[in-house]
């Protein structure tokens, strides 16, 4: 057993001393809108104390205030009805700011934000998860790793139980905490094989969870990764068959992410292109996961000969877009409050205007989430083909296209992405419009991160304002602090060969 649970225990069996983050220490601090029911305002200690004794689990979900997964997991996960009842039910839950309880945090060995913690009554740690994880991603995986470690027992399954997906999911878990290896890979694999015919949606729902544990399980047994590979090759085959539709073509995507081969998604798109048109649907479904490949390898020529006009990639993404900021206008223009509406939203403190307005201003969690995932993948699109489109020689393209995307969601995020693709070819010149470019378009707190970016153009730098004031209002496409060459991913295993990361799915 670790320290850190002992510990755990040894502070869960005394009162909390004067300095500690007690509820009272912590109601000095604000509370937060993470301390609603389910929530219990309690320490992680007092936490376990209260499950002492008991079937529950303690979930203890660290988070801060200005990460953009915590606020969705806020928003959206802890918000959900099902979720909340599933905390009610069977755990006792509390919520720990880690910047205003920073001594918790470091006793949780905990560094980054989010991250959930469960802890079994005897305060072993369950799991821990990291980062953002919907609704239903969130109970699949808290019921898969607690189911077993509470009684320790594995249950054989039978009747409509040996059907169940998710009964299959469960005993996985089980299976591994009773170091039951060999027999938990074959529950595994059971639902990368057979769980399509009983629930199609499954594994739409819970295949990077499956793939991520074999991933884990490879360490153990030999037979993780080939069993993994195996299927993926199965699949390589039937894509170049012409038999893989979309959804099976995302899956191979999945098992190349998960095994580290995304060059071999490349390699598959560049095969079906020597086989035919019939194989164009599992091409344009593999062209946006493998965009950052060709563009890292400089072939220009190739990513525009598929791609032809790159706004075909873009603007259906602004449809989608303007679609959900429909629905947050709908009830504002028939004089009702719009749900879930900010106070405060304010297009001057982010720098964007019109068509750009803080994300979630008047949408259901779940559209606020889906509206800032299409942003972001609207902002790493543009980069990739206005580099493409530069390094092709094609400068008046690359300015319309920019000038496309600008119009519409004019962000300091989306013009810093686009200098550095520009300095990238190593053209200056292009970077220094870029810059001019934002300069009429966005807000002073919006050129921020747009003239740190700018440092780097060689050459004179152009006379700026004095601002030493750091921004609190951080790009709602990405952290304003992420470089060209590392795009947000949650689930990333490892960076690719080009540098570029991809987003994630």
């Amino acid at each position: 057993m670790s320290l850190l649970p002992l510990l755990l225990l040894a502070l869960a069996g005394s009162p909390p001393s004067p300095q500690s983050s007690g509820p009272a220490a912590r109601s000095e601090q604000g509370s937060g809108p993470g301390l609603e029911q389910p929530f219990q305002d309690l320490t992680p200690e007092q936490a376990l104390e209260a499950i002492r004794d008991t079937r529950k689990v303690a979930v203890v979900a660290f988070h801060t205030a200005w990460d953009g997964e915590s606020r969705r997991m806020r928003e959206h996960t802890w918000a959900d009805d099902s979720v909340r009842t599933w905390l009610s039910e069977n755990a006792v839950a509390v919520t720990v700011d880690g910047d205003a309880d920073k001594d918790t945090a470091l006793l949780w060995k905990v560094t980054t934000y989010p991250v959930v913690v469960l802890v079994r009554p005897d305060g072993r740690v369950i799991e821990r998860f990291k980062g953002y994880h919907g609704p239903g991603d969130f109970l699949t995986l808290a019921k898969a790793a607690i189911a077993g470690k509470l009684g320790g027992g594995v249950s054989e399954l039978v009747g409509d139980r040996a059907l169940d997906p998710l009964a299959h999911l469960e005993r996985a878990g089980a299976l591994y905490v009773n170091t039951r290896i060999e027999e938990c890979l074959e529950e595994y694999l059971w639902c990368l094989d057979q769980a399509d015919g009983q629930d199609e949606g499954f594994l739409d729902r819970n295949l990077d969870f499956i793939l991520k544990k074999v991933m884990t399980l490879g360490r153990t047994t030999a037979r993780a990764l080939p069993e993994l590979m195996e299927r993926r090759d199965g699949l390589t085959v039937r894509a170049f068959a012409g038999l893989l539709g979309t959804r099976l073509t995302e899956q191979l995507v999945r098992y190349n992410f998960w095994l580290r081969h995304e060059y071999r998604t490349l390699a598959v798109f560049d095969e079906l292109a020597e086989r035919g048109a019939n194989q164009d649907v599992c091409r344009r479904v593999l062209f946006p996961h493998v965009l950052a490949q060709l563009v890292g390898h400089g072939r220009y020529e190739d990513t525009l000969a598929y791609a032809g006009d790159p706004l075909v990639w873009i603007t259906p993404l602004m449809g989608q877009q303007r679609q959900l900021l429909g629905r947050a206008a709908a009830p504002t223009a028939a004089g009702k409050p719009a749900p879930d509406s900010p106070a405060g939203t304010d297009t001057e403190a982010t720098g964007q205007t019109g068509a750009g307005a803080k994300p979630g201003a008047g949408l259901s969690t779940s559209d606020a989430a889906l509206l800032r995932e299409l942003r972001q993948d609207m902002v790493l699109r543009t980069g990739f083909f206005y580099e493409a489109l530069l390094g092709s020689g094609r400068g008046a393209d690359a300015d319309r296209l920019v000038k496309h995307v600008a119009d519409f969601h004019p962000t300091g995020r989306l013009f810093s992405l686009l200098i550095q693709h520009a300095l990238r070819l190593e053209m200056p010149q292009a970077a220094r419009r870029l810059e001019h470019l934002a300069g009429t378009l966005l807000t002073e707190k919006g050129m921020q991160l747009v003239r740190r970016t700018a440092r780097k153009i060689p050459g004179e730098q152009p006379p700026t304002p004095h601002d030493d004031t750091p921004s609190d209002t951080p790009s709602d496409d990405m952290p304003s602090d992420t470089p060209l060459d590392s795009a947000p991913s949650d689930k990333t295993p490892s960076e690719g060969e080009t540098g570029i990361q991809e987003r994630e799915i």
